[in-house]
């Protein structure tokens, strides 16, 4: 059994038993108050005692006079006080049932009554003695409770030693406020709102982070029952007892443990060993890993109020089991199927799913344990019930656990005879964490397909019986079969041509039921596998097919199939030119050296590289050819040359004896192109010599010019002009303007000579 199912069936058994009273269930819209609060309980497990605190916020509802209000206590609850601010309120205490553990409620009348929404606070105390009941288990050394909340609008906060062996129900979270005090005094906080929904979700950390702050969304809300949070504490080493083993495992070792209470010994031991036992059969039957670390068993007793035998938390590898009165070696198949579920467990879709396959791993494992491989009273068959797998929990109205367990674990025995036994049962299993890990769902859907392709048989007939409903599933499956029909062909064809299974985007239509496109897409495929039977034979006469194709047919999209068929055929007319050129006597061991490279490389699938190495086969023997006679010619170049003016101009600073000699190397060296290339360049050097040397003396001249009027410039701006006083006395016609005095007409600027004379004079 999955773990957030624990108090849902606990809401459902306690239903009729609390419905009836004031504040739960349906006649909560009746209530003259809303509530909300946060309910503290600290265990003292070393006493064997817990106090409480609940502080409760009441607002009068639809503005009906509040009087009295009503809160719950743990059951047997002691010293039970209320307050509202520094006052202590009229208290009645009403014991619901002492004998099972229900909680006690505790009616307190208001010192003064509210209306109108008015708020009041208020606050409660009390202590739990020590007790054992259905639900609550108290003992000095040891505490196993269902805490009590005050329903819809609660938070309960579960303070535990932090030196005890301690285990809180997966709905709560360690809490992001830890009080220094608290710590101080040796102890943990947990904080429980909506188990349910938070045992579900648990997975994501949003939720961890908004429940574990305490975020008002992670009120219980949903759930009506006075119930959230459940807690085991022990510290006397007396009351439990321990068993631990190493499991030598598949995914390598791992730690199993079994924590029990030390009056049920034997009944232990024996659940260890069947767990011992039980790990590596179901390991090897599922065909992939054990997905933990660790294998933690514990016992409790208080699993039993959900109508369980045992709890799987498959997030973390911990079970929960019960030691039952069942008679048939119930408690040791209970074990084998918790087991099971950490295989069977978060990655499956619905419950016929993961409760199915956990009965399956628990029929398999049955037979080396001397254990019933059938071991419920009443066959699920001999009920009566005709409802499909897919409408457990989703439209069914049957609720008979009995029928359900039954009907799955038998479907995936017949499952496992359809797809053609055991082997081809754990090849389907062996694919679940790869397709989680792909981000796939794994439902029903997923099962049919996978089923179908390890087997090939056609699985249609055994899903309309068992899991789907008959008459909404057949038209598409129908359809679903007339695609895979098509696509049936297309692989049996691909097959024939070493390519296995199907391009991605053509497989991810059919795991998503989408049929559709599915024909174009076959109609396509075949036109591809046409091209590629015709490349076939040409790449036969080049040495081969290698697994360029092959190795991408199942990993690519048929966009990309085309475009790499594009690329082999561009590689092969590559080489069969280059093949051509060199079987015609041409000796050019460089080229056949690059076009034996050409086709490993093409072999391999790089049909990009095999096209290039292809083509510099073919120019090889070309540019070692060309630069040995460009060589040649450039030393011809170089005996003859006979510069003029012009050229010697021209030929300065530059060195084309030295490329003739780089060119050599080069050509020594293999580089012809690179011989080429420098050839070229020294008779480009001699031969555009004096076009070089005119152009140099061209810009030599331009230069000197350019010198020469800067020069005048210099002279003209230094020589002689009229003073500028002279030019700024005088008025229109030449006329001295009035007020000033005229220079004397002899009198000049300085000018450079001047300047140049007064070293003279001196």
């Amino acid at each position: 059994m999955r773990p957030w199912r624990l108090f849902l069936f606990a809401a459902l058994a306690l239903g009729s038993a609390l419905f009836a009273l004031p504040g739960v269930g349906s006649a909560a819209n009746d209530d003259p108050f809303n509530i909300a609060s946060e309910s503290y309980f600290r265990l003292d497990v070393e006493k064997g005692t817990i106090s409480a605190e609940v502080d409760a916020r009441i607002q009068s509802s639809n503005g009906k006079e509040v009087a009295e209000i009503w809160l719950w206590a743990m059951p047997r609850a002691q010293d039970v006080k209320v307050f509202q601010g520094d006052s202590a309120l009229e208290i009645e205490s009403t014991a619901i049932s002492d004998q099972l553990g229900l909680p006690t409620l505790i009616t307190a009348k208001l010192a003064k009554p509210l209306k109108n929404k008015l708020i009041a606070d208020l606050r409660m105390t009390y202590v739990v003695p020590p007790q054992s009941t259905d639900y609550v288990k108290i003992e000095p050394g040891a505490i196993e409770a269902l805490m009590v909340s005050q329903g819809q609008g609660s938070f309960v906060l579960i303070d535990v030693p932090a030196a005890s062996d301690n285990f809180v129900e997966p709905g709560c979270f360690k809490a992001t406020d830890q009080p220094v005090a608290l710590a101080e005094q040796g102890f943990i906080r947990f904080v429980c709102g909506e188990t349910l929904a938070a045992a579900i979700f648990n997975d994501h950390d949003d939720v961890r982070l908004r429940c574990a702050a305490m975020s008002d969304s992670c009120r219980q809300r949903n759930d009506p029952s006075p119930f959230t949070g459940f807690a085991q504490s022990i510290t006397d080493p007396a009351k439990q007892g321990r068993l631990e083993a190493t499991i030598p495992m598949a995914g390598g070792d791992k730690s199993l443990t079994l924590l029990y209470f030390r009056t049920d010994e034997e009944w232990a031991r024996r659940e260890f060993e069947i767990a011992r036992s039980a790990l590596p059969l179901l390991e090897a039957a599922f065909g992939f890993p054990y997905p933990h670390d660790s294998i933690v068993l514990r016992e409790s007793t208080l699993i039993s109020m959900a109508g369980a035998a045992g709890i799987a938390f498959t997030e973390d590898g911990e079970m929960l089991l019960n030691r039952t009165d069942i008679p048939g070696r119930f408690d040791e198949g209970v074990a084998v199927h918790e087991l099971a579920h950490q295989w069977a467990g978060l990655n499956l879709d619905a419950p016929w799913e993961w409760e199915g396959l956990a009965e399956w791993g628990r029929m398999v494992v049955a037979p080396s344990f001397g254990l019933p491989v059938l071991d419920r009273p009443v066959a699920f068959s001999d009920f009566g019930y005709t409802d499909p797998l897919a409408t457990w929990r989703v439209s069914s109205s049957v609720t008979n656990p009995d029928y359900w367990y039954g009907k799955a674990g038998a479907f995936w025995i017949e499952y496992e005879k359809s797809v053609g036994g055991r082997a081809n049962m754990t090849a389907v299993l062996g694919q679940i964490d790869d397709a989680a890990a792909a981000g796939k769902k794994v439902d029903g859907k997923w099962f049919q397909d996978r089923g179908e392709e390890v087997s090939g048989a056609n699985l249609d007939e055994l899903f309309l019986s068992w899991v789907y409903v008959r008459e909404t599933a057949s038209p598409l499956l129908a359809e679903r079969r007339a695609a895979h029909d098509l696509v049936n062909q297309l692989r049996e064809r691909a097959r024939t041509l070493a390519l296995n299974g199907l391009p991605t985007d053509l497989q991810a239509n059919l795991d998503a039921w989408t049929f559709d496109p599915v024909q174009g897409q076959v109609e396509r495929a075949n036109r591809l596998l046409d091209e590629y039977t015709a490349l076939l034979a040409r790449a036969a006469q080049q040495g081969g097919v290698g697994t360029g194709i092959s190795g991408r047919w199942n990993k690519v999209p048929l966009i990309d199939i085309e475009s790499l068929l594009t690329q082999m055929s561009q590689a092969l007319d590559a080489m069969e030119v280059s093949a051509a050129r060199l079987s015609n006597g041409v000796d050019d061991p460089s080229g056949r050296e690059s076009l034996d490279q050409a086709r490993i490389k093409f072999l391999s699938g790089d049909f990009a590289e095999a096209k290039r190495l292809a083509a510099g086969a073919t120019s090889i023997g070309f540019n070692k050819e060309a630069s040995a006679k460009i060589i040649a010619l450039a030393k011809e170049r170089k005996r003859t040359f006979s510069p003029g003016f012009f050229q010697t101009i021209g030929m300065y600073f530059e060195d084309p004896a030295g490329q003739i000699t780089a060119a050599e190397s080069a050509y020594d060296d293999g580089d012809f192109a690179k011989a080429l290339e420098l050839a070229n360049g020294a008779i480009v050097t001699w031969d555009e010599s004096q076009q070089r040397g005119l152009f140099r003396l061209s810009v030599a001249a331009g230069l000197m010019t350019a010198l020469a009027l800067g020069c005048w410039w210099l002279v003209r701006r230094l020589d002689g002009r009229r003073h500028p006083a002279a030019v700024a006395s005088t008025g229109k016609g030449g006329l001295p303007r009035e007020g000033h005095v005229l220079a004397e007409p002899s009198e000049r600027a300085a000018s450079w000579r001047d300047w140049m004379n007064q070293g003279d004079k001196k």
